[in-house]
């Protein structure tokens, strides 16, 4: 292979462009797209219908431009994740429902927590993933992180999961850096009657949930719902118990409705109550050099949206949107409680023929308060924060059908770095019915935590490889500026096939002033007992760069048989003035296969098996290195429906080996537990 002017296994990225402009180009001159008489019989296209993979081409979403498109038209590296596709999974929550997703980073660090980013940098508080739910943000002011265990909603509600990898900043502001996802539940109008859902396992120890909705009158429409969860404790690399097991208990309701001919009206709202396990191992200066602390941590939570959309014309539309968010969490570490209160205004027009404008403004107040302790320090100990924003969108039909350019900017200010700006360009070329080629460069940005800004931290003494011990703390960066990403995105779309799907998906990432600790002062304390005392702070001092695939593929290689397999390959490279960062605490390859099979007798039969390469954990503060090894889970599901109303299941998961672990904390001493093989069965009746 001398004649390769260039080395493939240096460039991968390389290789796989050079393959699909070259599959692009034959494609064309041999179109393999769907014809009528393709179409076996009635019952047969009916059949493709149902399994969605047709109804993949005409499937809707909004988290690209904030107003319906198809979803092949979409100029983002964007993944749906429909509600069948979060039944037959066997998830039961939406953490784990992500693991479908090519290109996030999923991973559990025990029985309530989880880790989950896009495109790398993944942490229990991953800051780089924007998570909203019908509309209002969940991502916390206070860590730049999401509290998985405290985002939740009955299953059974939920119509789709959007997910975008890659910058999504121009329309949804800062820390849309590496993706947003986008959780929407369904409309009231469709959850007339009632549904009752319960089940038990090994580690699902109870579950349940009822919801009932119907109509208010002609227009309007109501849902209400309640659901509780009681999960077990996971066991640590010893075999003990974790003392991570997770209670929670979450009601909620929905109205939609029109008001009138052209109004449209939602309005929503959701109590939870959280008692998660916890199990920290702070060090301290005596042997083992570290102890453990046992506790049961409570998070309560519960919030309000109403939003309002106005249709001026078929072209035309004004949104009004407003929701308040009040969350309280409570452990030995920290006590504090935030709320948020947020409005927004969009307003979509087309203007001549060719371009379809999306413009809006924004603000958000978040009140914090924190309970200073004797390790922990927040100054001040209650802020208000005020973030102003807006943004416009321009889609630009360049060639009807065939050649759009999408450019847009989003303005925000706030009080930590001022105003930051977020633009982006967008390009979508459809030469056949069957093919979409995409390309995008954005640039987004993560502003700095409240944590990073007035979070003081003190660690009792550990011993490192040297004389004297050592005692670190934390001190903050009132100064600390936002960090910075310059994305570059491919993506092509190919549907040869009636019953085959190709969706792939190419970037390169330039990061600047990622965070980074770094030592600030260091002074050795002679009495009582000699020990070191050194403070890190953290500085935008880290350069960093990245480049991955992602591929998913769609197909029915039978009528009653739906096969989807996936791929995610993920390189990083980074320089800091301390040491190199983000070099091996994600997996490189991820691997994924899912079939489902719909039998006689009213059976379906669901199997996924899933490859995680292995990565390394650091402990932020110490350096200390732990190694997650690779790991292969398969998971099964089994329902049946004796009636209409009635279905019978039974799921297994981590199939193949007894416990394995996923991830490590690099922050708060959270002890990492065993991901153990787990079964559970459930009944769902509708009436």
């Amino acid at each position: 292979m001398s004649w390769i002017p260039f080395n493939h296994k240096k460039n991968p990225l390389l290789c796989v462009f050079i393959t699909l402009i070259a599959f692009l180009l034959l494609s064309l001159f041999f179109p393999l797209g769907l014809q009528a008489d393709d179409i076996d019989n009635k019952n047969d296209l009916e059949y493709l219908k149902k399994l969605s993979l047709e109804k993949l081409l005409e499937i809707e979403v909004t988290s690209v431009s904030k107003k319906e498109e198809k979803m092949t038209d979409a100029a983002a590296a964007i993944f749906v994740v429909t509600s069948d596709d979060i039944c037959r999974s066997g998830a039961t929550s939406i953490a784990d429902a992500l693991r479908l997703v090519p290109g996030l980073q999923v991973a559990q660090l025990n029985s309530n927590i989880w880790a989950i980013s896009a495109r790398g940098m993944n942490s229990r508080f991953a800051n780089k993933l924007l998570v909203l739910m019908d509309g209002r943000i969940v991502y916390s002011p206070s860590f730049s992180g999401v509290f998985w265990n405290v985002q939740d909603t009955f299953m059974d509600d939920i119509d789709r999961i959007e997910v975008i990898r890659g910058p999504g900043a121009t329309l949804w502001g800062a820390n849309a850096v590496n993706g947003v996802i986008n959780i929407i539940t369904k409309s009231a109008t469709k959850t007339h009657g009632g549904l009752i859902t319960t089940g038990m396992g090994t580690h699902e120890k109870y579950f349940g949930g009822i919801r009932y909705g119907n109509r208010i009158n002609d227009n309007i429409s109501f849902r209400i719902y309640s659901k509780y969860l009681d999960r077990s404790h996971f066991i640590d690399s010893s075999g003990n118990a974790a003392h991570d097991d997770w209670d929670s208990i979450q009601s909620g309701f929905r109205i939609d409705g029109a008001l009138g001919d052209a109004n449209q009206l939602t309005i929503q709202g959701d109590i939870i109550e959280v008692m998660s396990g916890q199990l920290s191992t702070p060090p301290t200066n005596e042997p083992p050099y570290y102890y453990s602390i046992i506790e049961d941590v409570k998070s309560k939570g519960k919030n309000l949206l109403f939003r309002l959309q106005h249709d001026f014309s078929n072209d035309s539309s004004l949104s009004l949107q407003f929701y308040m968010d009040i969350t309280e969490y409570n452990e030995s570490l920290a006590h504090f409680k935030y709320d948020v209160y947020d409005f927004s205004l969009e307003h979509y027009f087309q203007l001549a023929k060719r371009h379809e404008m999306i413009w809006g403004l924004g603000a958000r107040l978040i009140k914090d308060d924190f309970s200073n302790g004797t390790r922990v320090t927040f100054t001040p100990d209650s802020r208000n924060e005020e973030l102003f924003s807006t943004f416009i969108q321009d889609n630009i039909i360049l060639i009807k059908d065939c050649l759009r350019f999408i450019i847009g900017t989003k303005i925000e200010h706030n009080k930590s770095t001022g105003y930051e700006i977020q633009p982006s360009g967008r390009l979508t070329w459809t030469p056949h019915n069957n093919h979409t080629l995409w390309g995008a460069v954005s640039r987004a940005v993560r502003m700095p935590s409240r944590g990073e800004n007035t979070f003081n931290f003190d660690l009792d003494s550990i011993l490192p490889e040297s004389i004297l011990p050592v005692k670190l703390g934390f001190i903050a960066n009132q100064s600390m500026d936002s960090e910075e990403l310059l994305a570059y995105e491919l993506g092509y779309r190919f549907y040869p096939h009636r019953k085959f799907s190709v969706d792939l998906a190419l970037f390169y990432n330039e990061y600047e002033k990622l965070g980074t600790l770094v030592p600030s002062e260091s002074t050795i304390i002679p009495d009582p007992d000699p020990y070191l005392q050194i403070f890190t702070t953290v500085g935008n001092n880290t350069t960093a760069e990245s480049y991955g695939i992602e591929l998913a593929v769609d197909w029915l290689p039978l009528n009653w048989l739906r096969l989807r397999p996936t791929y995610t390959f993920l390189s990083m490279n980074s320089e800091s003035n301390n040491s190199p960062m983000f070099k091996d605490d994600f997996p490189r390859h991820q691997c994924s296969l899912m079939s489902s099979m719909d039998l006689p007798c009213n059976l379906k039969f669901d199997l996924w098996l899933r490859f995680v390469d292995k990565l390394t954990g650091r402990n932020i503060f110490s350096s200390q290195i732990t190694n997650v090894s690779s790991y292969t889970t398969f998971d099964a599901r089994l329902s049946w429906k004796p009636s209409p109303d009635l279905e019978l299941s039974i799921v297994g998961q981590n199939l193949l080996d007894r416990h394995h672990s996923e991830f490590v904390t690099e922050f708060f001493s959270v002890a990492r537990s065993e991901i153990e093989r787990s079964v559970y069965g459930k009944i769902q009746w509708s009436f």
